[in-house]
């Protein structure tokens, strides 16, 4: 793999700002999971791997799971509660980014399901059993920190975003999803293009 990060100055589908950084990546597809490969470069070499991975029928659509983590290799398994703080956040989720319009090149009719990791009640269980932040029995505060992330990106190039995409939020995993509203706290998002 490339041991640099590129400049993305040609990207057709505007899903980062022309001239972030992000690294270069390696796909693979097989068994209805596409993968990116692709390794973060900061403080230590770290192997990254983006998945959709299909999860089910919505609608007439099939619905691709965003998974990312760290790639461990010798068990081919994503690691997706870890953090890697290696100083190379943004170039890591440009890299993130950067992918989804490729994800749809190959799948135009599917439909993407995104949800951190971090959203899961088995998250807050583990996290409190080592939680060094001091949180309330009842609160985490690292609940929810991924999804808000990539709804952050949505609510601030929505007004781009919306010219090839739509977005639907779920206010709690289970529900109707509904009509994207800027601002609104979701714990998963559904895109699909136009």
């Amino acid at each position: 793999m490339d041991d640099s990060p590129i400049t993305n100055k040609y990207f057709i589908i505007t899903f980062i700002t022309m001239g972030e950084k992000a690294y270069h990546t390696d796909e693979q597809l097989h068994n209805n999971r596409l993968r990116y490969y692709f390794e973060s470069f900061g403080k230590l070499t770290i192997a990254k791997v983006v998945e959709y991975a299909y999860v089910l029928n919505w609608s007439g659509r099939q619905v691709f799971n965003l998974g990312f983590g760290d790639y461990d290799a010798a068990k081919n398994t994503i690691l997706d509660d870890t953090e890697s703080n290696n100083n190379d956040a943004y170039a890591v989720f440009n890299t993130v980014l950067y992918t989804i319009p490729a994800f749809f090149q190959k799948y135009p009719k599917a439909v993407l399901f995104v949800q951190g990791s971090d959203s899961t009640e088995e998250f807050v269980e583990k996290c409190k059993r080592s939680c060094k932040r001091n949180c309330a029995d009842d609160v985490c505060k690292k609940k929810g920190r991924r999804i808000a992330a990539y709804t952050g990106y949505v609510n601030k190039n929505y007004e781009d975003l919306r010219n090839n995409y739509v977005f639907k939020g779920l206010l709690e995993i289970g529900t109707t999803p509904e009509d994207y509203t800027v601002g609104s706290k979701y714990e998963a998002v559904l895109v699909y293009r136009n």
